[in-house]
Order: structure tokens, then C-alpha cells, then sequence
């Protein structure tokens, strides 16, 4: 059962904190069999791992960290009072093991949904629907930059070693850039933006057809070189 606390918290959550939704059935939905309250002690995984994923969480009290899935000891997000959790894997068919596990760091309160509450909640709440949407967009884009910041370093690292390895008194001659993508097994775009991003540096200097090393110590400081 919802204590005042935990109405108040949920009334603070994104999905349902402004006027647009149907306040009446909103709040029959909210009381209804799709959703329950479960308390977690400090320690308990409370998401993942052997535990179900095929259900939406929110936080309505304590603190909660969201942990690699194979991995206890890196921290991915710090939860806190109503911040959501399983809004993508409550569709996912097949295995939860590549989730990550939501650890409670002190006793927790957890509001859960089930997967057909989910449904059910989108098709009758079109306001709530399109938050849920944005909120996984978010989460996309989100991820999105992580992957091109991983890729754009990726990039840098195997030139910045090719470059080392290959030129000869400081020169890169005759270089085919698109054959060069191709051994370094990276995109030709990947591959312009490593090269302008070590031309900016001042490490290198980039011709049509060659690569200049103006500064050795330079080039060998970026990451991993």
C-alpha cells in the first residue's frame, strides 16, 4: 500500500508530474493489480541477475546503484528517490543477463510495474506515452555518444600507433587514406576525424598523400599509444 510518501513521490516522477494525464484513472491504475510496493534491505539486488526484468521500477525510498552486469564493483548510476529503472528491458524478450543489476546501498523501497501494467498504462495515457518515448530517445542519444566517443578514441589510438610504427624521419609518405581506414580497420569518417583532431594538436600535419610528425612527444602522449 502507498503511504503519503510514496504518493508524493510518484507524483514527482517525470511519467506523471504535470497536468496532462487523466488524474482519476491515473490514479485507479496506480492502485490496481499491475503495480506493487516491494522493500529491499542494503545489499539485496533488487533488479537483474536471477531477479525478473520484465517490469519497470521506480524508487520511493533509499538508494540504489545499477552495477555491471558481470562486474559488482563498477558503479554505472546512482539512483535516488524517484528516478525510474527497467523502462527498455520490460519489452525485452530471451535472457536478462546483459542488464545491469540495480544493488540497493541502503534500504529501498521500490514502486514496481508489470510488463502488461506498462502496456496498458501507454495505451490508456497517451501523455505518458510519449514521455516514455522521449525518455528512451534520451537514452539512445545518450548512448549514442558514448559509442562515438569510444570509437572517435579507438580511431586516434590505432593512427597515433600506426603512425609511430610506420613513418619514417618523421614522414608518412604516399599514404592511400582509404586503404589506411581499411588496415586500420576503422571507417574512412573515423579516420578524417582522428587525422583533423591530430592536425589540430599540433602533433601532425596532414598532406593529400602524406602525414609530417611535428611532434613526437605529442603523438605518443595520446591514450594507449
Amino acid at each position: 500500500m502507498l503511504n503519503q510518501h510514496d504518493a508524493n513521490i510518484l507524483k514527482g516522477c517525470f511519467l506523471f508530474d504535470n497536468n496532462e494525464c487523466n488524474s482519476k484513472s491515473l490514479s485507479d491504475f496506480l492502485a490496481s493489480d499491475y503495480c506493487h510496493v516491494k522493500e529491499f534491505s542494503k545489499g539485496d539486488i533488487i533488479f537483474g541477475a536471477d531477479s525478473s526484468t520484465d517490469k519497470l521500477g521506480i524508487l520511493l525510498f533509499g538508494k540504489a546503484t545499477a552495477l555491471c552486469s558481470n562486474d559488482d564493483k563498477s558503479s554505472l548510476k546512482v539512483f535516488c528517490e524517484g528516478e525510474l529503472f527497467g523502462a527498455a528491458s520490460v519489452f525485452c524478450e530471451g535472457s536478462n543477463s546483459s542488464f545491469a543489476k540495480i544493488k540497493a546501498v541502503t534500504t529501498c523501497r521500490v514502486f514496481f510495474i508489470t510488463r502488461e501494467g506498462v502496456e496498458r498504462l501507454i495505451c490508456s495515457q497517451p501523455a505518458v506515452a510519449v514521455k516514455y518515448i522521449r525518455f528512451l530517445c534520451e537514452r539512445v542519444e545518450f548512448l549514442n555518444r558514448r559509442i562515438s566517443t569510444f570509437t572517435s578514441n579507438q580511431a586516434i589510438n590505432r593512427l597515433c600507433k600506426y603512425i609511430l610504427d610506420n613513418s619514417k624521419q618523421g614522414v608518412l609518405a604516399d599514404v592511400n587514406f582509404a586503404a589506411l581506414a581499411r588496415t586500420l580497420d576503422i571507417s574512412r569518417a573515423s579516420l578524417y576525424r582522428a587525422r583533423k583532431e591530430l592536425e589540430i594538436s599540433g602533433a601532425v600535419l596532414i598532406g593529400s598523400k602524406s602525414i609530417t610528425v611535428l611532434d613526437e612527444n605529442l603523438l605518443t602522449a595520446f591514450p594507449n599509444c
